[in-house]
């Protein structure tokens, strides 16, 4: 080329290789990846819980470290006497359990630990002599207590053991006296240091004898109170028929209101005296006298209701339990059935008025109960499985859409997991349960569903990029055989276009993603050097020359120093490199034979083909030397002593075609490797013709 003409650098283009993505498995897809907490923790409001495996709360018993823990419903650690199962447990301030068997004493307290590790509850307990009682919430009394209508005296210090065998005062100023097995004396007369005392039906030891004048009968008021004088006058105790109505009188005679024990049950006088039957109000609570004038105590039915009365003998209004079973009783004490709502809650009370939990069956639907008999809404986890209730607590059943996501429930409810069809579709449901939509990957592969859910096959148009997705619906990556084309998914699953690298070669794939064959595409990809960097501003054909013969494999690891050390030179160009004249340049012939001594004559001087030649020899994999212009600008003609010739001469190597989009490939010693628009370089070609070609 013309040695006084400049030439400037050209920015290398980068050619895409084509674009990924990035996918996620479907088991990450359910969340973001964090590590789940286990273990203890404790709640905003200071409760503390432990969470299993799963960072799930858990409930009831749990033996951690050996240590037994019982967590409410809502999971959180109980601590201190609690009521589990129909018995009482006791749990330190740290929430281990009491274990140890018999007496221990808990925040001032004392306690019965059985072998079961259970309180003792209504039942009596000795050590060491020393005998105690423990009432039905486990608490250990003091003081005078009935225990099955027995009047018995426990101390009132911080022992709390039965008193027995002498007269005692309590701390409420009241004397007593215990025989040798703890019972108080009661309704009776006894004599102690030569003296004699009453004590009446309370055990209470009576201050006053009563005397009366002789001849004195019937009702008579002493010292306020009333009693009854027969008619020898002699003072009457027991029951007393008067007037129709009966009344009973102390063993000290004074006539009784309110309670009395007598027979063995107990009875109820008005403050008249009088005995009352029926239903009667007392102190607030009821109680129900049955015609024999005893209070009755258990179930009793009364206008075809049911009511329960407390061993006291009040009537039971909310919940007890009986039987082993639960019972709800309204504000009128009568015992309900069926659905009720309690507190904002409801309950299942079947048709024995027991309160119901677990699964049942109402009108052909299925509804849970928790342990506590609250009727559950949302989820829940029973034998293995989720399953979902709405908001009136219905089991639901196959798609549901919950928080915004859905969920399959099969035939029996149960949620479902993994792989499912429905309805000739398939889906992916996450361990979650939630639906899947996307991409996911399961059994080894990816496979892609959309935004209904649905598994889809084929050809798939995913954020920019298709995808191809065989009969199982697995993505596919690699070569791909499709209706007589040939396409290649990269390692992402992505369909490539354009020039691509694989398996060591380039490969053209047209817009669509189908390979083209070589009569369309082609590139050699020959190596490219700039004769500037390299030291030879004047040598592009030389350069050229390197290029296709490095390409071919001819020269070894001759560099290209040593390679245009050897260029033939002259004072024309049509006979070598001549450098004089104002003119540098080597024409066809004496470039192909120079190049024939490092090919074995396999350089050919091909001048005169036309541009379709060209293309030809590189379809057959042979670099050409093309003599064209610099910068590809219109040729310039002038007169030089060897001929007319062009001014802006230049040389490149021709090294590929891309017939879909006119382009042709040149690795150029100016301006670097690149594509050019196949009639520009065609142009500029055809004013000489000039070219040589490596095979």
């Amino acid at each position: 080329m013309k040695k006084y003409f400049l030439c400037i650098y050209a920015m290398l283009l980068a050619f895409s290789l084509g674009h990924t993505i990035t996918f996620v498995h479907a088991e990450e897809t359910e969340v973001p990846a964090a590590t789940v907490q286990t273990g203890w923790v404790t709640t905003e409001d200071g409760h503390k819980q432990w969470l299993d495996e799963t960072g799930t709360a858990v409930v009831g018993w749990r033996d951690i470290d050996n240590f037994m823990y019982y967590f409410d419903n809502n999971g959180y650690m109980e601590t201190g006497k609690h009521f589990i199962t129909n018995k009482f447990y006791l749990f330190r301030e740290d929430g281990t359990l009491f274990t140890d068997i018999g007496l221990t004493t808990y925040q001032g307290n004392t306690y019965w630990v059985l072998e079961d590790k259970s309180l003792k509850t209504s039942d009596w307990g000795t050590v060491a002599d020393k005998t105690y009682y423990f009432d039905h919430e486990a608490e250990i009394v003091s003081g005078k207590q009935n225990i099955a209508g027995v009047n018995y005296y426990f101390n009132e210090n911080e022992e709390k053991n039965l008193f027995k065998n002498g007269l005692v005062q309590a701390q409420n100023g009241e004397w007593y006296y215990a025989e040798p097995s703890g019972v108080l004396a009661t309704s009776t007369y006894k004599t102690i240091g030569g003296k004699t005392y009453y004590f009446n039906d309370n055990s209470v030891l009576e201050k006053t004898i009563i005397q009366v004048e002789a001849g004195k009968t019937g009702w008579q008021s002493i010292n306020g109170s009333w009693y009854y004088f027969n008619e020898d006058s002699s003072m009457h105790t027991g029951w007393l028929n008067y007037s129709g109505r009966r009344y009973y009188l102390y063993p000290d005679g004074m006539m009784a209101t309110g309670w009395v024990f007598t027979n063995g049950h107990y009875q109820y006088l008005d403050n008249y005296g009088i005995q009352q039957f029926g239903w009667q109000r007392v102190n607030g609570n009821w109680y129900y006298i049955n015609q024999d004038g005893d209070m009755e105590t258990g179930w009793i039915l009364y206008n075809d209701k049911q009511y329960y009365l407390h061993p006291d003998g009040s009537m039971a209004t909310g919940w007890i339990y009986t039987d082993g079973h639960y019972q709800y009783f309204n504000d009128l004490g009568i015992k309900q059935f069926g659905w009720q709502q309690i507190n904002g809650k409801w309950y299942h009370l079947n048709e024995h008025g027991d309160m119901e939990t677990g699964w049942i069956t109402y009108n052909s639907r299925n509804y849970y109960m928790r342990p506590s008999g609250e009727m559950a809404t949302g989820w829940v986890f029973t034998n293995g499985f989720y399953q979902y209730l709405n908001s009136f607590g219905i089991q639901q059943y196959e798609w549901q859409l919950i928080n915004g996501h859905w969920y399959y429930l099969g035939s029996n409810g149960n949620m479902q997991t993994g792989w499912i069809s429905y309805a000739g579709r398939r889906y992916y449901m996450k361990p979650s349960g939630e639906m899947s939509t996307g991409w996911v990957f399961t059994n080894g592969h990816y496979q892609y569903l959309n935004n209904y859910g649905i598994q889809q096959y084929g050809w798939q148009y995913v954020y920019g990029y298709w995808y191809f997705l065989d009969h199982y619906g697995d993505m596919k990556i690699g070569w791909l055989e499709l209706a007589g084309k040939t396409y290649y998914l990269n390692a992402s699953g992505a369909m490539v276009t354009g020039l691509q690298w694989i398996n060591n070669k380039y490969e053209y794939f047209d817009q669509f993603g189908a390979l083209s064959n070589e009569s369309q595409y082609k590139l050699l990809n020959v190596p490219n050097y700039n004769q500037y960097a390299e030291g030879y501003p004047d040598g592009c054909e030389g350069v050229s020359l390197f290029q296709a013969l490095q390409y071919k494999g001819y020269l070894g690891g001759m560099s290209l120093h040593n390679f245009m050390y050897t260029i033939p030179t002259s004072t024309n160009p049509f006979y070598g490199y001549a450098a004089s004249g104002g003119y540098a340049a080597i024409f066809p012939t004496p470039l192909a034979n120079w190049g024939k001594g490092y090919s074995g004559g396999m350089t050919f001087d091909i001048s005169g083909s036309s541009f379709e030649n060209l293309l030809e020899e590189v379809k057959n994999g042979n670099p050409v030397i093309a003599y064209v212009t610099t910068y590809y600008t219109p040729p310039t003609w002038r007169n030089y002593p060897f001929g007319p010739n062009l001014y802006n001469n230049h040389a490149v190597t021709l090294d590929g075609y891309d017939r879909i989009n006119n382009l042709v490939h040149v690795s150029d010693p100016v301006s670097g490797s690149k594509w050019m628009d196949m009639f520009t370089v065609a142009n500029v070609y055809d004013a000489r013709k000039y070219a040589v070609v490596v095979k």
